[in-house]
């Protein structure tokens, strides 16, 4: 996964930007170690125990153009590299002729302006459910460090349509507007305000992740009550197209008599989703975008993640939860079909190895409250 944006720096149009947060310090994430880590499993984690990243700035374009369905263009006609998710995805984009199709497609816009300040925070990758919360809100946050949310347009490109749960979780910033281009508008923008990629995909910086917990929970109204939050909740991903536990039913068993409800995300909007997250002592999921929803838990609560007995790469749950200030403990399951890659394979989990795990770490909460 990419750990800093210093492929950036040659893609800028320096002539046509100025930096409104500037700092040459970096920050760094020193991340706890799982609350079950047996020393044979140190090498699924041991690359992500800390982390060094370059500081967060926001960049301030001058004539700009956005698009429902293609990167922006700076003044002079260039693209603008970080509308992609990293370089390598940019370079991809270009030689798969992209720019080529974004030329085409002028013969169809129709042009709009914008005077106000504008504000865009996604790439390529952000219209997926983690992407969306655990990066594109984050740059956010860091923009509204510098600019006044009641006095900035934000700005999304076309296919932001197509899940409510983008402009409801967007209710929570008070922004002056949020609009989403069509398909072919090309908006010329006098000021728009670009936040860099924070620290790459599956790494956080902290201050920002706080705080948009704070405005998550806040958003919902998370009283008093929920300092001592008590629900158990299992995340299916049952109506999902791939990383499923094949058999489910088996551990649902073990789920109840540990007293863990379950939920489908697909079939939940994502109000209830957050607020069921917020009243949790206990998250537990397999490796999915349903982790994301931790973002809304109270600091000292446990997550749990089901993953893939190998895969020493897809981190960022364990890197989240460490970043909220959330115990976290994971439960090694096999793949279905071995010929199937990590990402996508579905899972087959040990019932008792599982019952095993949460025993461990609900004794663990029991400890805690009577200490």
């Amino acid at each position: 996964m990419p750990t800093n944006c210093g492929w950036l720096d040659n893609a800028l149009e320096t002539r046509a930007m100025s930096t409104v947060q500037k700092s040459r310090t970096h920050f760094i994430e020193q991340r706890q170690a799982p609350r079950n880590l047996e020393p044979q499993d140190s090498p699924l984690f041991a690359a992500e125990m800390l982390r060094r990243f370059p500081a967060c700035e926001v960049q301030h374009i001058r004539e700009a153009d956005v698009f429902g369905r293609s990167p922006i263009r700076l003044a002079g006609g260039h693209f603008f590299a970080e509308s992609f998710v990293n370089q390598s995805h940019f370079d991809l984009w270009k030689k798969q002729r992209g720019h080529w199709r974004a030329g085409f497609e002028r013969f169809f816009h129709y042009h709009t302006q914008l005077d106000t300040p504008g504000i865009w925070i996604t790439d390529n990758w952000s219209c997926g459910f983690f992407h969306w919360f655990g990066e594109a809100l984050a740059r956010l946050e860091l923009a509204l460090q510098e600019l006044r949310a009641e006095e900035v347009t934000l700005l999304l490109p076309h296919k932001f349509h197509r899940h409510a749960y983008f402009l409801d979780s967007l209710k929570a910033y008070g922004l002056r507007d949020v609009r989403i281009l069509g398909r072919f508008e090309c908006m010329r923008c006098t000021d728009l305000f670009f936040p860099k990629h924070i620290a790459g995909t599956g790494n956080y910086n902290s201050g920002l992740m706080h705080s948009m917990r704070s405005r998550f929970r806040k958003h919902i109204d998370a009283s008093t009550t929920l300092d001592a939050p008590s629900r158990r909740l299992y995340i299916s991903r049952r109506l999902a197209g791939r990383r499923r536990i094949v058999n489910e039913e088996e551990i649902l068993g073990v789920l109840a008599d540990h007293g863990f409800e379950t939920l489908l995300a697909e079939e939940t909007p994502w109000h209830q989703q957050v607020k069921l997250a917020a009243e949790a002592e206990f998250l537990l999921s397999n490796h999915g975008a349903g982790l994301t929803n931790m973002l809304a838990m109270a600091p000292g609560t446990r997550v749990m993640e089901i993953r893939e007995r190998e895969d020493q790469h897809n981190n960022c749950f364990f890197a989240l939860a460490s970043t909220l200030g959330l115990d976290y403990y994971y439960l090694l399951a096999d793949r279905h079909d071995p010929n199937v890659g990590v990402h996508l394979a579905d899972l087959v989990v040990d019932p008792d190895r599982l019952n095993e795990t949460l025993h461990l770490a609900l004794d663990s909460v029991s400890r805690s409250k009577t200490a």
